[in-house]
């Protein structure tokens, strides 16, 4: 799906996971969205595991998500940066940058699939 999506929620739901179960009996129409988030916020702290990780706070749709960042440069460029949170221009880009993110459905774990966001493109509108 692209954008002009049919489905107001990721996947169907608001939660940053979908137990397995409910895939396996309603399968979901695509494992990939590209979306356009609005009011991104970065998240860096230690999870439950106590390893450090990279979360993406925004909205799409007047909805909030926060989710796991798996996009490998984007984890790279937070790397130098503390636990806390981060607007876009804290981390060094312009005021005006707009992003487009793939979000993916991760492997089953514990019994859930994770909405990810597996990629991060910034870009700048005219």
């Amino acid at each position: 799906m692209f954008l002009n999506r049919t489905e107001v929620n990721l996947f169907g739901t608001t939660s940053d996971r979908i137990p397995y179960i409910q895939l396996e009996q309603y399968p979901a129409k695509s494992s990939l969205e590209i979306i356009q988030p609005v009011g991104v916020k970065w998240v860096i702290k230690n999870n439950y595991s106590g390893n450090r990780q990279i979360r993406a706070i925004f909205y799409l749709h007047n909805v909030e998500y926060d989710l796991v960042v798996t996009d490998l440069d984007w984890l790279k460029k937070l790397a130098q940066f503390d636990l806390g949170y981060y607007t876009s221009e804290d981390i060094g880009l312009p005021q005006q940058v707009k992003f487009l993110f793939t979000i993916s459905l991760g492997v089953p774990y514990n019994g859930d699939c994770y909405k990810l966001v597996a990629a991060v493109i910034p870009y700048f509108p005219q």
